[in-house]
């Protein structure tokens, strides 16, 4: 009886740590755009429960879409990244994605200095294939000061 309690009490006292660890909030200052230079626009972006939701914080707006982690790797230059697509969403939900995103996917690359680091900045690519697909960069204060040449 006593182990059943200890047990119960270990989860209770973890269940917060492991929801908070499912949750990533990031907070960006800046914007690119694939031909544009940077500008100031500030960005929330919070991805939790296999969806993003991206707020501008000038005007309020808002919009959430499916997105599950599917990749984690250090990339060329020796940043850390996660990659979040809607791919695993759209094979179990096909009807809904079809009826609700019109086909419009958004593939979100999340790249920090270093594993457990601090965000550079965010890469979201939307489109209906590869031929019609644009790429924003959406940046924070230590990414500005990383990629001055942007």
């Amino acid at each position: 009886m006593k182990q059943i309690r200890i047990i119960i009490l270990t989860i209770f006292f973890l269940s917060p740590i492991l929801t908070n660890g499912q949750e990533i909030k990031i907070k960006t200052y800046y914007t690119k755009s694939e031909e544009g230079s940077v500008g100031l626009e500030e960005f929330e972006f919070n991805f939790s429960n296999d969806w993003v939701l991206k707020k501008d914080l000038y005007n309020g707006y808002s919009d959430s879409f499916p997105a599950i982690m599917d990749d984690s790797f250090y990339d060329k230059s020796g940043f850390y990244c996660i990659t979040f697509s809607p791919v695993e969403y759209i094979k179990s939900n096909p009807l809904e994605w079809t009826n609700n995103y019109n086909g419009d996917m958004r593939v979100y690359k999340i790249v920090y200095n270093q594993r457990g680091g601090q965000v550079l900045y965010i890469l979201e690519i939307k489109g209906r294939n590869k031929s019609n697909s644009r790429s924003k960069y959406y940046l924070t204060e230590l990414g500005k000061k990383t990629f001055k040449n942007y």
